[in-house]
């Protein structure tokens, strides 16, 4: 994909993911979720998935790959592969922390604030959810076939 319709495409993209993260329904069995179809617009996913394949190749072992979107480490950590940084940071800077992260706090808000209010209390909670929340860069972890990973709770 050329860099002209990728950053033509990226607004449109940025609009259309985060439509689609405030239009899907909450599934709350075994805990709140969203699962949606075609998350990515076609051109932004082709470009990323071009950029897994490539880096997945390279470095993964078959079972698991790690994409580092945090902007510190993207041209230190991709040094051979310099025709990625732009599709990265998109990813980290137009889709994940303009769309996702705004989309999922206004989603998933009041949901935290009765949990934390559970743990913590009320004021605390109420304390803590209007304190706001700061994106992380992030990273990216893809697992292939026969990745086997233990039930676990992040939280």
């Amino acid at each position: 994909m050329e860099d002209v319709e990728f950053q033509d495409s990226l607004e449109a993209a940025v609009q259309d993911v985060a439509a689609k993260l405030v239009a899907a329904p909450i599934d709350s069995d075994p805990f709140p979720h969203l699962i949606i179809d075609g998350f990515l617009p076609q051109p932004l996913f082709d470009s990323f998935a071009a950029v897994v394949n490539r880096i997945s190749d390279a470095r993964g072992n078959g079972k698991e790959t790690e994409i580092d979107l945090r902007a510190k480490n993207a041209p230190t950590k991709y040094p051979e592969f310099p025709e990625v940084l732009p599709v990265l940071s998109a990813m980290r800077n137009d889709i994940m922390a303009s769309a996702v992260a705004p989309a999922l706090v206004g989603r998933f808000g009041p949901l935290l604030l009765e949990k934390f209010a559970a743990l913590i209390g009320n004021e605390r909670a109420s304390h803590l959810m209007h304190s706001g929340f700061a994106p992380t860069e992030g990273r990216l972890i893809f697992r292939g076939d026969g990745y086997e990973l233990d039930p676990h709770s992040d939280s």
